[in-house]
């Protein structure tokens, strides 16, 4: 099967039209835009079709919580709902030093088929298996800012990860939906005074993402568009400490004084997002070092 990782939201792929998906999870289809497939030509529609056209066959239910495995401590989006999904991500700009990357955004979206099962009897291969090829997408900033994005550092996105979903199943994807690159613009926009660095005002930019992937015909199908917002900030997670208040941003310990465990090492997936407090430390380079190996003695 070929790979696919462009952004198009309409086109004509082997003399097939390919309709544009429901905009977002739950939104309703309207009858200019929306193509209802049913039984028979549903199934037609998957064997011979060049693009499927998609509205609830294939959707992003949430985006989850990660789950981390004890042994490797890698993290993962599970294969079922989290109890409490991530409505609403952060992401803290002030937790590297370059020329050390700025901190990406990692969403794990959970994708259902709900393509109906076409094998003809148990173990034969599955025509509607969805292979997953990846997660691509669109970053978008907060009403009323224009951003520029450099040559080689656009606002779309594709991030690849592969996976075999089955007719009624789900499965859990890892994707990077804001890069370092993507980070760096945002970041020199609030050094610049263009977004405002003030914790009390909350800059949203806006994350549109899709799970693409081809059935066992080659054709190529993609989920419904899923949106969430991503708060972006200086210093926002490195708040709220109980026993280091002092510390709070923009204060930081120097990484030399530290004599005690630091108990605020914030999100173990990835320190710069979602959740704190993070308590990080200025090495003797004068660089930020997150988590701080310590805390101070209170």
């Amino acid at each position: 099967m070929k790979s696919r990782g462009r952004d198009f939201e309409m086109g004509t792929l082997g003399g097939f039209p390919c309709f544009p998906a429901k905009d977002e999870v739950g939104a309703s289809p309207t009858s200019s835009t929306r193509y209802v497939v049913l039984g028979a030509v549903l199934a037609s529609a998957l064997a011979g079709a060049g693009c499927v056209s998609n509205s609830g066959l294939l959707v992003i239910l949430q985006n989850n919580q990660p789950v981390q495995d004890t042994t490797t401590m890698m993290c993962s989006a599970g294969s079922t709902p989290s109890a409490t999904a991530t409505g609403t991500g952060i992401l803290d700009l002030e937790t590297s030093t370059p020329p050390e990357a700025y901190p990406a955004y990692i969403a794990y979206p959970l994708v259902q088929s709900a393509l109906p099962i076409q094998a003809a009897m148990p173990g034969a291969i599955e025509p509607n298996t969805v292979y997953i090829e990846g997660v691509r997408g669109t970053l978008i900033p907060p009403p009323g800012v224009t951003i520029t994005w450099p040559a080689g550092c656009p606002a779309e996105f594709f991030w690849p990860t592969t996976s075999a979903l089955l007719p009624g199943t789900m499965v859990g994807l890892t994707a990077q939906v804001i890069s370092p690159c993507q980070a760096t613009v945002i970041h020199d926009l609030f050094v610049a005074g263009t977004l405002p660095a003030d914790l009390g005002q909350l800059v949203m930019f806006t994350i549109e993402m899709r799970a693409v992937g081809q059935l066992s015909s080659g054709s190529e199908i993609d989920s419904d568009k899923f949106r969430f917002s991503v708060r972006t900030c200086i210093g926002c997670l490195q708040t709220g400490f109980k026993d280091v208040a002092q510390y709070d941003f923009p204060a930081r310990p120097s990484c030399s004084a530290l004599t005690t465990v630091n108990a605020d090492k914030g999100n173990p997936c990835n320190v710069a997002q979602d959740y704190g407090p993070l308590l990080c430390c200025t090495g003797s380079g004068n660089e930020i070092v997150c988590p701080a190996p310590g805390a101070p003695a209170m």
